[in-house]
């Protein structure tokens, strides 16, 4: 065989009996007249099809010119016959044109490349046209960047007043926003508009009463014509060009539109009565639509397009997205589902540590669509008006959807969806069904929460939801107060494990909060919302915030928000305050938004607010509580006054509260005190001869981080001994920050700021050295800082604790006391008597320190130091809590007792700043009663725990049918005292000051015990 292939290829000489085609070479005029006469004729029939099939209002809105340019590059798109979508610069127009087919190139895969290939430009677009050929064989879209320009000879003054007066009734009622429209608008946008067109704009741009609002209205069939376009306008502030298109373009896709034409035009943003801000925009939508047969759409449809488009904030880009253009889901049921799955996360997975719970729950619902929407449907029947079901009918859907999630075969979704039905059944209110609003909330029953986890029960909770964060509120009374914490992660692996852990570290900082909250008539609470990946913080805020005010302004505010059933829905009385990254221009917003929003006590709802506010890092008010316990506990570690002594700190010198200490530190003990160590978020710095105080008060004038510090400030002997300055830019420097407060030997270690649990079970040994702790005391600045555990064992090696909820109060006492002024007085009243009112708090704040660490030193010594500091510490504070919740129904019960007036208003007037007493005639009016009968409360038990001592507190405060006439004995006893010392005092004894006082130490206590015959 091998043989007779070779001899084949080898006989190859042979002639060939095949003809070849000779051609010759073509004339030059004969060959150009061919190719003329070809392109002519394809030519031709694409100037035909442009005009046949461009709609009519394409032209109207493109210049001569650019048509010309369009022809130009459709001919040699359609001769090339280029299935691929093209992009093309018009840089003379200052436009980019995209060309393909609406079959092949869906707009919502056309806003990505556009949006990569703009940014990639350079390119702010600022305008949009969107025009799809009368066959729908394809599109030309274009996207404005820059100026438009006012084409020659055209007369805009006239234009600009035809649309006035079309804008505005004879009574000129819209003059004022016309105007500002017109001024301020891109005046080539202006030209190419026609007047029908700007009129619109500008009655839907009126209509966007505050920067966040959406707007949207339709019209059609277009011209009258039975299967004319519909036309869809949305008018949208507070959202951003490329999200917007993107949600139309999944709306178009979802209800399977036709897209005839569309124009977008980005416009200045409008706040009633003037604007908000100069640089924000507004965008301005309008779409023209066929339904899937080509006809215009009737009313149901029309009406679920709109409800779809409103629900611009509820855009996710995850493994469920395709849900909804796909049609399987609702955009509603997909962002209940998600938080639900959200929820079931924290209610199971500490518990499963090795079950992905979001993972699986897009797995069941991406399989099990009957059930995911059996789900949804359970929150519709209960708070969507129009489609509730009565509490006995709920209960049987309830368990018929738990019973089929049950017997779901794999056991992980089982379980999940089992979690996510029984976390519907805890919703006491949602916003889930308000249109158009900026993210899901819910009030949740807190008995939903696993005991294991968390042992004192909440109040009162909520979770937030959506693209931009999620987030948790705990209370642990009615009336709660305690900060806004907003969480930025730096990295995925950062966001993880803030995502795990973000519920567990509001409860634990609500109940730090709780317990540092004894002297004030708020209750502890915390708010945390966690930033999702690439989101933008702002955003987080707005969403979280605007969704929580959903839940708390009047019913009248948001009808739609109802109650379980259609029950009345709960109230609740919220303070929230500034807490990690909440800057004051997000302070700012909060307590703005609350107004518009008609939050009665509007200004009460975010303190540390500029103006009508008390910033808390203007005025170092946690730090001047923080010192004073600092001089409590140097005497105690043996260092005499006049001393000299060191210190060493986590939080920088740019943060409040360390920032705050450093200065106060260097005002009151000056070169007495040495700052050898500081971490912070930026680096850390150690000099054990003392760090310079020149550049570390710089560094706090200038709002730097420690990493600023100039290392020329460190003198040639520091740095034999190891001082220097290394920024936490790299893993050597992190780690070299993280365990400076560790091995740095001081007197004092305060904690200024850090994350939660930075001591924990874990680490704790590696503040130790050869078995002792690097420092003698601590003095706890930052929230749990420390875990309850190792506290325990560090004081149990030797470690004086000054518990975080002793320490750290001052900025709670303050913010307390700002939310007070908010009811009382108006903004301009406030600042009228802010510099003494603020005094004033200081002076509180100081007051209240010096009070809880005389009462708890002396416990401690009584008990000869065999307890540790800071469980007496905790101790107090859960029985000033336990006795303000005894006592509080009885004050309310009493409260008009016509002969306790005084008594009342005399405490009352002892908890105000002397400076608001001038306004007492308004305490009854403008203090809601609630919250007067809380002041009452919190303000006798934490005077009787620091004053009679823990035994006296835990013998006679009992529940029980004595409860009242104790405490009206106790109140009895109070006015019998006052009297006896004001004789005494008037009778100019010589030892007058000593005998009143100790009148005062026992006598109220005494005449207690003889009147109720009880036993000390």
């Amino acid at each position: 065989m091998v043989r007779k292939a070779v001899a084949s290829a080898t006989s190859s000489t042979e002639p060939s009996r095949s003809t070849t085609a000779v051609f010759t070479l073509p004339s030059r005029d004969g060959l150009l007249s061919q190719v003329r006469a070809a392109l002519q004729t394809d030519l031709d029939a694409t100037v035909t099809w442009y005009r046949e099939q461009m709609p009519t209002h394409y032209f109207s809105v493109t210049q001569p010119d650019e048509q010309v340019f369009h022809v130009q590059v459709l001919h040699s798109l359609r001769t090339s016959r280029d299935p691929h979508l093209t992009v093309i610069d018009d840089p003379k127009h200052g436009k980019l044109l995209v060309i393909g087919s609406p079959e092949r190139h869906p707009l919502a895969e056309v806003m990505p490349v556009v949006a990569g290939h703009a940014s990639a430009a350079n390119r702010d677009i600022t305008r949009i046209e969107l025009h799809a050929s009368r066959d729908r064989s394809l599109f030309l879209y274009c996207f404005g960047y820059g100026a438009g320009s006012v084409p020659t000879g055209f007369d805009l003054v006239s234009h600009r007043e035809a649309i006035r007066s079309a804008a505005c009734g004879r009574d000129g009622s819209c003059s004022v926003a016309a105007n500002r429209y017109l001024d301020l608008v891109d005046q080539g946008y202006l030209a190419r508009s026609r007047v029908d067109r700007v009129v619109r704009h500008v009655l839907a741009w009126a209509r966007l009463a505050r920067p966040d609002d959406l707007y949207v209205e339709s019209s059609g069939p277009e011209d009258g014509k039975k299967d004319g376009a519909t036309r869809i306008l949305l008018a949208a502030g507070g959202v951003f060009m490329w999200p917007l298109l993107e949600h139309i373009a999944q709306v178009l896709t979802r209800h399977r539109l036709l897209l005839e034409r569309g124009y977008l035009d980005w416009v200045p943003a409008v706040t009633p009565g003037s604007i908000a801000d100069p640089t924000s925009k507004a965008l301005i939508a309008t779409v023209y639509v066929h339904g899937p047969d080509g006809r215009s759409l009737d009313a149901k449809a029309l009406a679920a397009v709109e409800r779809d488009l409103l629900a611009v904030r509820d855009q996710y880009h995850d493994t469920l997205a395709a849900k909804y253009t796909d049609g399987t889901y609702g955009l509603t049921e997909l962002a209940v589902l998600r938080a639900l799955a959200c929820l079931a996360s924290y209610l199971v997975g500490p518990e499963h540590p090795y079950l992905d719970v979001a993972e699986v729950a897009d797995e069941a619902l991406l399989t099990r669509p009957t059930l995911g929407h059996a789900i949804a449907g359970l929150l519709t029947a209960r708070f969507c008006a129009g489609a509730l079901l009565k509490p006995q009918a709920w209960q049987r859907r309830y368990a018929e959807t738990l019973a089929l999630a049950h017997a779901v075969e794999v056991p992980s979704q089982a379980l999940v969806l089992e979690t996510m039905i029984k976390a519907v059944a805890a919703v006491q209110a949602t916003n889930a069904f308000r249109s158009g609003r900026l993210g899901l909330s819910f009030r949740i029953d807190p008995t939903v929460l696993p005991a294991a986890r968390f042992a004192q029960q909440p109040y009162g909770m909520f979770m937030f939801f959506g693209p931009h964060a999620r987030g948790f509120h705990l209370r642990f009374r009615a009336s709660a107060r305690g900060g806004l914490r907003l969480l930025v992660p730096k990295s995925p692996s950062h966001y993880a494990k803030a995502k795990d852990g973000v519920l567990q570290e509001v409860y634990e900082l609500a109940w730090a909060q709780q317990l540092k909250n004894k002297d004030i008539p708020e209750g502890g609470s915390k708010c945390i919302a966690l930033v999702e990946p690439g989101a933008d913080p702002d955003e987080a805020v707005k969403q979280v915030v605007d969704a929580f005010l959903d839940l708390l302004v009047p019913v009248d505010r948001v009808p739609d928000i109802i109650g379980a059933h259609g029950g009345e829905r709960p109230s609740d009385l919220i303070f929230l305050g500034p807490d990690e990254n909440m800057t004051p221009a997000r302070i700012v917003w909060v307590a703005n938004r609350a107004r518009e929003r008609g939050l009665p006590h509007y200004a009460t709802l975010m303190s540390s607010k500029p103006g009508a506010g008390i910033n808390h890092k203007e005025f170092g008010v946690t730090s001047e509580g923080i010192f004073r316990w600092i001089q409590v506990v140097l005497p105690i570690v043996g260092i005499a006054d006049g001393q000299s002594y060191t210190v060493k700190i986590t939080g920088g010198p740019d943060g409040d509260v360390g920032g705050n200490l450093l200065k106060i530190l260097n005002r009151e003990h000056g070169k007495r005190v040495k700052v050898v160590a500081i971490g912070d978020g930026t680096g850390a710095a150690v000099d054990p001869h003392g760090l310079d105080w020149r550049e570390l008060l710089r560094l706090v004038r200038e709002g730097k981080g420690i990493a600023a510090f100039d290392p020329a400030k460190i003198s040639p002997a520091s740095r034999k001994d190891g001082a220097k300055v290394v920024p936490a830019s790299d893993r050597d420097g992190e780690q070299f920050r993280n365990e400076l407060h560790n091995r740095v030997q001081a007197d004092l270690f305060v904690p200024c700021g850090g994350r939660p649990n930075t001591i924990n079970d874990g680490n704790w040994a590696q503040f130790l050295k050869d078995g002792k702790p690097t420092a003698k005391a601590m003095v706890e600045g930052a929230n749990i800082f420390v875990t309850a555990q190792a506290r325990r064992n560090l004081e149990d090696a030797g470690l004086l604790v000054i518990k975080d909820s002793s320490a750290n109060k001052g900025g709670v006492i303050c913010s307390s006391y700002e939310v007070l002024a908010g009811l009382v007085l108006d903004d301009e009243e406030f600042i009228g008597i802010k510099k003494a009112f603020v005094a004033d708090v200081q002076e509180i704040i100081r007051s209240r320190a010096e009070s809880e660490a005389k009462a708890l030193i002396s416990a401690w010594k009584r008990r000869a130091g065999q307890v540790r500091l800071s469980e007496l510490s905790q101790q107090m504070s859960v029985e000033i809590n336990r006795v303000s919740g005894l006592i509080e129904p009885h004050i309310a019960a009493h409260l008009d007792v016509t002969d306790l007036q005084p008594t009342w208003s005399r405490h009352l007037d002892g908890h105000c700043p002397p400076a608001l007493l001038a306004f007492r005639e308004r305490f009854k009016t403008r203090i809601p009663r609630e919250h007067r009968i809380a002041i009452l409360a919190k303000r006798l038990a934490s005077r009787m725990v620091y004053k009679e001592g823990l035994t006296w507190c835990a013998t006679y405060l009992l529940p029980g049918d004595r409860l009242w006439e104790t405490l009206r004995t106790y109140l009895d006893a109070e006015t019998e005292v006052a009297a006896v010392c004001a004789r005494l005092a008037a009778l100019n004894l010589p030892d007058a000051a000593t005998m009143i006082g100790v009148v005062l130490t026992g006598a109220q206590r005494e005449l207690v015990r003889r009147r109720l015959g009880n036993e000390f």
